[in-house]
């Protein structure tokens, strides 16, 4: 479908009173405005020849067979979450000024009108490993956006997660190139689904002890399974914090079955998804086919302007040429 044909479309939409509580002319006007302003932010798809957000659009649209589904895929958008560079840069601030000062003055038992609070704040900061679950934290940046300095061991547990050694871990993550001594570990990620890596890492954190570290988890956006798990690990470890900086609600997302508190389209949208992912495959599903609620069903309505999770609906990202152009797609580092 080509841009001027979707706009016909649209029109049309916007025209029919049948489809008048649906308000299709405000999320028209929302959903212009955020491409221009927002959506245009992408990383994958900018300088290729996939073109802009609205040349995406229709194309998106256009994948549909039915007017049905073409309608709830415009639908879906009045419930995207979209995270552009400055809210993430916003989040990481977040992240540090509260979560993890508030944690650390926790940890001291400072009173922080005290006249040693600053130093021993700037002490408990040099004490601290700062790490991430997987690179798509962009540690550095975090860092450098607080004023961190100091910090030249950038660990990415993904990278030695199943051959994780905890003695090599002490001696070279949490003793290497510093003269202080580490006492507390902050684990961050940007986006957290189901919460299995992010489990995984924490495990280890907590398998170190002679001595112990007093341990944070703080991601920046994470579902409601990655929360419950993290919120386990919580009550079963007396040295380890979960501290979110957004935690989604149940009802944010297009889950297989229905749950309380749903926008009322989210049965049509499930049934949208389910009719649509056949075509969102191909003929040959791939490895990174979970089924059409995203991997671990999370059904979230997610994308981050430097990508979009596998966590997210695939009919979101994933790209089949010849059966389905996405409209926020997938850099992914496996073979599709």
């Amino acid at each position: 479908m080509t841009r001027f044909e979707f706009q016909q479309l649209l029109r049309g939409w916007c025209q029919d009173a049948a489809f008048s509580d649906d308000n299709f002319s405000l999320l028209k006007s929302d959903i212009e405005f955020l491409g221009e302003r927002l959506f245009d932010e992408y990383k994958p798809t900018k300088n290729v020849a996939e073109g802009d957000f609205s040349v995406r659009l229709a194309k998106w649209i256009g994948s549909a067979d039915t007017p049905d589904d073409q309608r709830s895929l415009f639908l879906l958008l009045r419930h995207l979450f979209f995270v552009g560079q400055d809210d993430l840069e916003a989040s990481y601030r977040t992240a540090f000024s509260k979560h993890i000062l508030e944690w650390l003055i926790s940890k001291l038992n400072l009173n922080v009108l005290s006249a040693g609070a600053e130093a021993a704040i700037s002490l408990a900061l040099s004490q601290t490993r700062f790490t991430r679950i997987t690179d798509s934290f962009e540690l550095p940046t975090f860092l450098r956006l607080n004023d961190i300095q100091g910090h030249n061991v950038r660990y990415t547990w993904e990278e030695h997660i199943k051959n994780w050694n905890g003695q090599v871990f002490r001696d070279q993550v949490m003793q290497a190139g510093t003269l202080a001594e580490k006492k507390y570990l902050v684990l961050l990620e940007d986006f957290v689904g189901s919460g299995s890596q992010a489990a995984t890492a924490i495990g280890h954190a907590q398998s170190l002890n002679n001595p112990a570290f007093e341990v944070l988890f703080c991601p920046l956006i994470i579902c409601p399974d990655g929360a419950r798990r993290a919120n386990q690990l919580q009550a079963m470890h007396p040295n380890f914090t979960f501290s979110p900086v957004l935690q989604l609600n149940e009802s944010d997302l297009v889950k297989p079955n229905a749950v309380v508190g749903e926008h009322q389209n989210f049965p049509k949208f499930r049934d949208c998804l389910k009719r649509l992912y056949p075509r969102v495959t191909g003929p040959n599903p791939g490895p990174q086919d979970y089924g059409p609620f995203g991997y671990q069903d999370t059904g979230a309505i997610f994308v981050k302007y430097d990508n979009c999770p596998d966590n997210s609906l695939p009919v979101l990202h994933r790209q089949r040429h010849g059966h389905w152009s996405p409209l926020f797609r997938r850099a992914s580092r496996e073979a599709t």
